[in-house]
């Protein structure tokens, strides 16, 4: 089985640090052009992270299927 195959495409959800709303809507585009997720949830990263991580980051957690 794929790596993409393996994926539960029911929620993505994408974390980010210091990123416009436009440089979203572009990283959505990105994601919708590889794969279909029925939702797409975007989450600003808590503070945790972002001191871990650093502005312009970002990252996508998803649920692999069993």
């Amino acid at each position: 089985m794929s790596k993409a195959a393996s994926i539960d495409t029911s929620i993505l959800f994408v974390t980010y640090v210091g990123i416009s709303k436009h440089d979203l809507d572009w990283i959505r585009e990105q994601i919708e052009k590889h794969m279909h997720f029925d939702e797409i949830y975007f989450k600003q990263a808590s503070p945790a992270v972002s001191v871990n991580c650093g502005p312009g980051t970002f990252g996508l957690l998803y649920i692999e299927k069993y």
